[in-house]
């Protein structure tokens, strides 16, 4: 599935550019970065992956796209932050949703997020080496 805005690190160029400026931007506190927990955003996002993303209060003006891989504050528990893939969006609020239709739990079972839940745009993607299953297709483009 291809996802507007983002970069998978998995390419030589990406790889001595995009993450070098990425873990500076971390390093100045212009990104922020969190580990993947579960098999909800599975094939685009397996377990142990770690993601670095635009905090929320760095967009100015950002169009939120369809397929857009978004970090949210939780409805479920304000202390945890979950990462889905933007369904639509409408007036009254934005419907998410997991890549792994069968195990996630997103706005088919909590209805639509409220954009002041939306805490950050997710940028890079770095792929644990170590995980399983990493012989599937899971290009972003």
């Amino acid at each position: 599935m291809e996802t507007p805005g983002l970069q998978q690190v998995n390419r030589n160029q990406l790889e001595q550019g995009g993450l070098f400026l990425s873990l500076l931007l971390l390093l100045f506190k212009r990104r922020k970065h969190c580990r993947i927990i579960g098999d909800s955003m599975y094939p685009t996002l397996l377990d142990g992956d770690l993601i670095i993303y635009k905090p929320i209060n760095l967009l100015r003006n950002i169009e939120l796209t369809t397929g857009a891989i978004v970090v949210i504050r939780s409805p479920l528990n304000n202390n945890d932050l979950i990462i889905k893939r933007i369904h639509k969006t409408t007036n009254t609020g934005l419907d998410i949703r997991g890549d792994n239709a069968s195990v996630s739990i997103d706005s088919r079972q909590f209805g639509l997020i409220h954009i002041n839940n939306l805490y950050g745009l997710v940028e890079k993607i770095i792929k644990n080496p170590f995980t399983k299953n990493r012989n599937i297709n899971k290009s972003l483009k």
